[in-house]
C-alpha cells in the first residue's frame, strides 16, 4: 500500500527533490566538459544541456553552434520512492526511519547524478555530431563500457540501490519473517 503512495508524493516533490542532483551535475560536468559543454539549466525535474562547437570548428564566421537536449532526472531515481515505501512498510522507531529516509534520498541522488553523467557521455559520444564525440578519445572497449553503463544505470541501477539500502538498513528483518513465519505453522 506505501508504493503507490510513495511515488505520488515522490512525482509531486519531483522539482526539490530534484535541485540538488541538478546541482551536483552542472558542477561535476562543466569542470570535466567545460570545452563540449557550455550550460546545463535545472528545469526541474529535466535538466538542459547546452553542447557548444566554436565557429572555427564548423566554419561558421564568428558564430558558435549550440545543441541542446534534455534529460529526466527523474528516470534515474525511481528508487527514491521504492526505499521509502520499503522503509515505511518496516516496523522501528520513528526517529530511525527518518535518518534512513534521509540517506536513501542522498544515495539515490548520487545514483541519479551518475545516470545522468553517463547519459552526457553517451551523447557526446553517439548522438551528437563528429565532432563533439571526436573530443572523447575512447577505444572500442570503452565505447562498449559505456553503452553497458548506460543501460545499467537506467534500468538496474536505480531500484538495485533501493533493494541494497533495504537489506543494509534492515540486515535481519528477512530472516525474522521467515521465521516468524515458521513459528507460525502448525504441523498435524
Amino acid at each position: 500500500m506505501w508504493l503507490p503512495l510513495s511515488f505520488y508524493v515522490w512525482y509531486s516533490l519531483r522539482e526539490v527533490i530534484c535541485f540538488p542532483v541538478a546541482y551536483l551535475l552542472k558542477s561535476i560536468s562543466l569542470s570535466q566538459f567545460g570545452d563540449s559543454i557550455s550550460d546545463i539549466r535545472n528545469l526541474g525535474a529535466q535538466v538542459e544541456v547546452v553542447y557548444s562547437i566554436k565557429a572555427g570548428e564548423w566554419a561558421l564566421a564568428g558564430k558558435t553552434v549550440e545543441i541542446i537536449s534534455q534529460i529526466d532526472l527523474l528516470s534515474y531515481g525511481y528508487g527514491l520512492p521504492m526505499i521509502i515505501a520499503m522503509i515505511s512498510a518496516t516496523p522501528g522507531s520513528e526517529g530511525k526511519q527518518w535518518i534512513r529516509g534521509v540517506i536513501a534520498m542522498a544515495v539515490i541522488g548520487l545514483i541519479q547524478a551518475l545516470g545522468c553523467y553517463v547519459e552526457i557521455l553517451m551523447a557526446l559520444r553517439f548522438k551528437l555530431p563528429s565532432e563533439f564525440s571526436l573530443r572523447l578519445d575512447l577505444d572500442q572497449w570503452q565505447t562498449d563500457l559505456l553503452a553497458l553503463g548506460y543501460q545499467f544505470c537506467n534500468l538496474v541501477l536505480p531500484s538495485l540501490t533501493a533493494i541494497m539500502l533495504f537489506l543494509a538498513f534492515y540486515p535481519t528483518f528477512l530472516m525474522d519473517l521467515v521465521t516468524s513465519s515458521k513459528s507460525n505453522i502448525e504441523i498435524d
